[in-house]
């Protein structure tokens, strides 16, 4: 009696693999259908040139299959790149979650080896450290009889040159005349989409004559 095995699930990479090589593969063939309907285009222009409209019209009729064949590989693309990244997506998600239960495991390893008392009084000698550094430091940095060498005289005429040099920026500042700022302004055009064999028939007998 043979007992049915359960299929292996597919590993992420291997799928994230065939999905990038089909994404390749419909590039390649979108490229090749692309190229055939400009061969198309320029074989109708050829006919129109030659006052052949049936076999321009032919060509172009050609040229609207290819791009219809063009339009539904874009659809699948689309399709499978949006899969793509919402597996890629996961996969990260995947990682950081693994990786956070990892981190902390070892959190909750080393915080056996910490005590908060022994935590509180570390940051009680540290507070008093820095303390006592910056009185110090303050205390250096006052010197010796710096205050009384200074001249009251110079500092007062230094705060008067200080004034004018304000009252100059504000006068120039007021006799600068305003410029108006100009807006930008932006108009867009709309493109015309679907034009039928017709149509481009008849843009190819203008381009033609011109």
């Amino acid at each position: 009696m043979k007992f049915l095995s359960k299929k292996k699930e597919p590993k992420t990479k291997e799928s994230l693999s065939k999905l990038r090589n089909s994404v390749a593969m419909m590039e390649k063939r979108e490229a090749f259908l692309q190229k055939k309907a400009d061969g198309e285009l320029a074989l109708a222009k050829q006919k129109l040139a030659a006052k052949n409209k049936t076999a321009a019209m032919a060509h172009l009729k050609r040229k609207k299959n290819y791009e219809a064949q063009i339009e539904k590989i874009q659809g699948s693309r689309l399709t499978l790149e949006t899969q793509m990244m919402t597996l890629e997506s996961a996969n990260v998600t995947v990682d950081a979650m693994a990786a956070m239960k990892h981190g902390q495991k070892s959190m909750k390893k080393l915080s056996k080896n910490m005590k908060i008392e022994d935590v509180e009084a570390t940051l009680d000698n540290i507070r008093d450290q820095v303390e006592d550094h910056e009185e110090i430091t303050l205390a250096m940095s006052e010197g010796i009889g710096q205050n009384e060498m200074l001249d009251e005289g110079e500092l007062e005429d230094e705060l008067a040159e200080l004034e004018m040099e304000g009252l100059d920026s504000q006068l120039d500042s007021l006799s600068m005349p305003a410029t108006p700022s100009a807006t930008p302004t932006s108009s867009g055009k709309a493109k015309a989409k679907g034009k039928s064999e017709a149509d481009e028939l008849r843009e190819l007998e203008a381009a033609m004559a011109l």
